[in-house]
């Protein structure tokens, strides 16, 4: 087995979009990081490429930790043996490294399930950053296959947004607009943010694997909601709406949901992830999302590799702690 550091852009994005991986593994996310903040690890044998992981460097004042969103990546033709292997090698390189860099444990959230780990302590993680559960459209079909399978009223609110007028369009630009509806749909709906400076990174960082599109709503000659997408490989994802609520009787969102995935469609995506569902938090969003129909993903449970067990320990005290003050 034979750890490599992978430095171009091609031969990432390859193996990654080969074997099914998401935009959060691309070459081009790691780019919104500091270059000392991220790792792009992949495992090879004989040769032969067994798994990659796009690894980044989570840092607080007290502690650190390693964190690999929906990954690792394993290659489909690699037996699990082979897979088993390679991901415990992969392991142990990354506790030599966090030794190095005083790293306390290793965060995975992973998109399929992982093989076994072999002497490592590990538990299910207290905090979880991505979606643990999704929907996702096949858009690989015909138009008229697609919207017959969303719920009735559905299909009645797109029509009713096009007879109010709501106009969308798409831009390759950001624009202020966004956030300030983000913030307005942050307020209402209670869910967290990044700051802006993140979402306009993900405008410069695009190109011709990693592409993002901002979708707008216009409703007489104003601009009611902003949505931005990520297209990578196959899959086009509806990563963040803001909306203006005050205009909730346009149907926007139903419209622009139609345009954006009609728009993937069009230029070669076979799956639409509309990005997270939540029953308990966000009841009314997981309902809006789930009237498109499609097959909801559960992913597995995130977990927290342990480097440093009293490390550890403080980490997930000081998050209780910081919960209970948050929150009363």
């Amino acid at each position: 087995m034979e750890l490599k550091k992978i430095e171009k852009k091609d031969d990432w994005n390859a193996f990654v979009m080969e074997n099914g991986g998401q935009f959060l593994q691309s070459f081009e996310w790691g780019n919104l990081y500091s270059p000392d903040r991220i790792l792009r690890l992949r495992v090879e044998k004989g040769g032969n490429k067994i798994l990659q992981a796009l690894i980044t460097k989570e840092k607080s004042v007290t502690f650190g930790n390693f964190y690999i969103p929906y990954g690792p990546i394993f290659n489909k033709e690699a037996s699990l043996e082979e897979k088993k292997e390679s991901f415990n090698f992969l392991l142990k390189k990354i506790k030599e490294m966090a030794a190095q860099e005083k790293i306390v444990f290793l965060r995975i959230e992973s998109y399929d399930a992982l093989p076994e780990i072999k002497n490592l302590q590990y538990v299910i993680s207290s905090r979880r950053i991505q979606p643990k559960e999704t929907m996702i459209l096949d858009i690989d079909r015909p138009e008229n296959e697609i919207i017959m399978g969303f719920q009735k009223n559905n299909r009645y609110n797109i029509r009713l947004a096009e007879k109010k007028g709501v106009e969308i369009k798409m831009s390759d630009d950001y624009s202020e607009v966004f956030y300030k509806l983000i913030g307005k749909t942050k307020e209402r709906q209670g869910f967290i943010s990044h700051i802006e400076e993140h979402y306009k990174k993900l405008f410069n960082i695009a190109d011709d694997y990693f592409k993002v599109k901002l979708f707008l709503a216009e409703y007489e000659k104003k601009i009611i909601l902003a949505k931005i997408t990520i297209s990578f490989g196959c899959r086009m994802t509806s990563l963040h709406t803001g909306s203006d609520y005050k205009f909730r009787a346009t149907k926007a969102p139903n419209l622009a949901h139609w345009k954006a995935l009609l728009f993937g469609r069009k230029v070669g995506c076979k799956i639409y992830d509309f990005w997270g569902l939540d029953e308990k938090k966000y009841p009314g969003v997981t309902g809006f999302k789930k009237s498109f129909g499609g097959q909801r993903i559960t992913y597995p449970e995130g977990i927290d590799i342990i480097f440093k067990n009293n490390s550890y320990k403080a980490y997930i005290l000081l998050r209780k702690l910081k919960y209970i003050f948050k929150n009363g």
